[in-house]
């Protein structure tokens, strides 16, 4: 899914109500699958094993389940 207008990292944060990492004004222009995400996309993962594979996806953003530390 494409965002238009793009939007910024911090504010992506404020509406899921999470911590980020990164500079607040990072440019996220939409989010997708792993499978299928490309430049400036976010993904999601909340399961261990796809934690690798999203890490290597072509997202420049990532949200990480803060479970899969907790259970590693």
């Amino acid at each position: 899914m494409k965002l238009r207008p793009n939007t910024t990292l911090k504010a992506v944060a404020d509406i899921l109500g999470c911590e980020y990492i990164g500079n607040p004004a990072h440019i996220i222009s939409g989010f997708n699958e792993i499978h299928l995400v490309e430049k400036g996309d976010v993904t999601f993962t909340d399961v261990a094993k796809y934690y690798e594979k999203a890490l290597t996806s072509a997202a420049t953003t990532i949200i990480i389940s803060y479970r899969i530390f907790k259970t590693t």
